[in-house]
This record gives C-alpha cells, structure tokens and sequence, in this order.
C-alpha cells in the first residue's frame, strides 16, 4: 500500500464502520457531523459576503462546490474586488481544521475560522481584514 494511501485510511474522512448485521459501510457519524459544520460555516460566511456586497466593500464572490478543482486545491471561496483583484479564501469551522489545512497547503491562502461562537459582525471583521493585507 502507497503512503499516500496509508495517510488516507487514517484521515477521519475515510473511516468507516462495517455493520455486523448488515455487512454494509456506514459512514462515520463524526464525519458527518463535521461536514454540517462545515456547510454552516460556509453558508454564514457567504451570508457575510453578502452584506459586505451590498454595502459595496467587495465587488461579488464565488463559493466553489465541494469537490471541485478550486475545492480540492484548498479554496472554498473567491472574494472580487474593484480592478479585477481576486482574494482566495478558505473557510474552516475548528482550530484543529486549521492546523491540518496548513499542514496540508501552507500559508499562501488566507483562512477564516468560523465556529458556532463567533458572531457574523466578527466574521465580516475577518473578512475586511483578509481582504486589506491580501489586496496590498
């Protein structure tokens, strides 16, 4: 077995529990809780967006579909500013999300973490500032 194959079977992603009863996969509950927490995230942060949007800060944005080649090179969502400026961006819902992330891809794309305790004005003052060190 590869070692790229290895480090699959051991991220939560691709556990899997087999039903003695049944002999069939079901997927790991943790990893679909995960996956919820992540779309909330997203659909928070997209929310944010577009109040930023209206209130002209950013021009639009783009949230990629899971599984999509942007997706799977780590951006979830791509902020347009005034001039053609496009800030990417990736969204995570834990400290722990993080930490694999910048294993994983390193410090080039900006994260913002959002957990169910921040609220959206932080979340918007994350955006702002993802946006004014990216755009210099």
């Amino acid at each position: 077995m590869s070692r790229k194959n290895k480090e699959r079977k051991k991220s939560i992603r691709y556990r899997r529990v087999i039903d003695p009863r049944k002999g069939k996969r079901i997927e790991n509950k943790v990893y679909k809780e995960a996956l919820k927490r992540g779309q909330k995230a997203e659909e928070r942060v997209c929310l944010c967006l577009e109040e930023l949007k209206g209130k002209r800060l950013i021009e639009d944005f783009t949230l990629f579909p899971r599984y999509s080649f942007r997706d799977q090179r780590g951006i979830d969502v791509e902020i347009y500013l005034s001039g053609g400026v496009r800030i990417p961006l990736q969204i995570k819902s834990s400290m722990r999300g993080l930490t694999e992330y910048r294993q994983r891809y390193g410090e080039e794309i900006p994260v913002i973490v959002v957990n169910p305790t921040i609220t959206n004005e932080e979340i918007k003052e994350s955006i702002i500032e993802v946006i004014t060190t990216s755009a210099l």
